[in-house]
Order: structure tokens, then sequence, then C-alpha cells
């Protein structure tokens, strides 16, 4: 199965090394899109009839020794996505791919 996070491109060099770790500023997805650390995105559900989620990018790094790139986010959950208690269930959720950036 091919990396789906291939096609993303760092931008410039890496800000710090650390825990096996290459942290960065920016980076720029397949559609163009430029996502820098602490910028607000929208991500597609898994059904595409569910409205999109929102986050707060809070890192963009990769892995050394994997070459995996990942990005950690802050998720701002509806109300209907809360479970009992507040538990919530987070779905694997793909960068939306909408008109603007």
């Amino acid at each position: 199965m091919p990396d789906p996070h291939a096609n993303i491109r760092w931008c410039g060099k890496p800000k710090r090394r650390e825990r096996g770790r290459l942290y960065y500023d920016r980076a720029v997805l397949p559609n163009g899109c430029e996502v820098s650390e602490g910028a607000f995105v929208q991500c597609q559900p898994p059904d595409p009839e569910q409205p999109l989620y929102l986050a707060r990018v809070a890192a963009l790094w990769e892995n050394v020794t994997e070459r995996t790139k990942m990005v950690e986010c802050q998720w701002f959950f509806r109300p209907e996505d809360l479970g009992p208690q507040g538990s919530v269930s987070v779905p694997d959720l793909q960068p939306a791919q909408t008109g603007g950036c």
C-alpha cells in the first residue's frame, strides 16, 4: 500500500530534532494548500455526508527512522459527537479537499 502522506511536502528546514522526530513549521498538501503550526484546518470524516471536523494544528513532524509524516491536532468536537459523560470516539479523518485553502 502506498504511503498516503508521500505527496505532502515540508516547507523549509526542520526547526528542531527531538526524540527521533524532525519538527517543521509548515507543510504543503497535495491540493497545494499550505498548513502551518497553529493553523485551523477542516478534515473530512469517513462519511462524506457528515459535516467537516475542525482542528488546530499543534505540531508537524516526521519520524526519522520510518520517514512517516505526522500532524498533531487539537480537535473541536460538536456536542452531538460526545457520548455519555463526554466520551469521544475519534474517526479516521482525511484533510478536506475544499475549494480554498
